[in-house]
């Protein structure tokens, strides 16, 4: 039976968890969220598992969703979906390989169904 009603994200492990993770070359970032519904339990069972967004944000620029240049590796899957681990979290591996103009990307974990009200949000920066 699939999780009802809104939820919320704790916020993503490290290493992206206390700032933005300076990256100069490709890699793969591991963002890794539990997701609580309004009583404190763990969502496990989602009718469509959350969704990865990416904003990028140039030098003295204004944002802009590049959320269609995602790539996966590893955990994670087409569509830019999260997958559930073993341990309950919700992780989604991004590689950076797409995302190489200067500036800071902004990673959130987002539902399809607008359930998730408050998500994890991290960032990298390319320099």
């Amino acid at each position: 039976m699939y999780a009802h009603g809104v939820y919320t994200c704790e916020g993503f492990d490290p290493p992206v968890h206390a700032g933005a993770v300076k990256v100069k070359k490709n890699r793969a970032i591991p963002f890794n969220g539990l997701l609580r519904d309004g009583d404190g339990n763990l969502v496990l069972d989602l009718e469509s598992a959350p969704a990865i967004q990416v904003m990028y944000t140039p030098i003295g620029g204004s944002a802009a969703d590049v959320t269609d240049q995602a790539l996966p590796v590893g955990m994670g899957t087409e569509g830019n979906q999260f997958e559930l681990t073993p341990e309950g979290k919700w992780q989604y591996n991004l590689l950076t390989k797409n995302f190489t103009a200067e500036g800071t990307y902004e990673v959130s974990m987002v539902s399809t169904d607008q359930r998730i009200i408050s998500p994890c949000i991290a960032s990298f920066v390319i320099e």
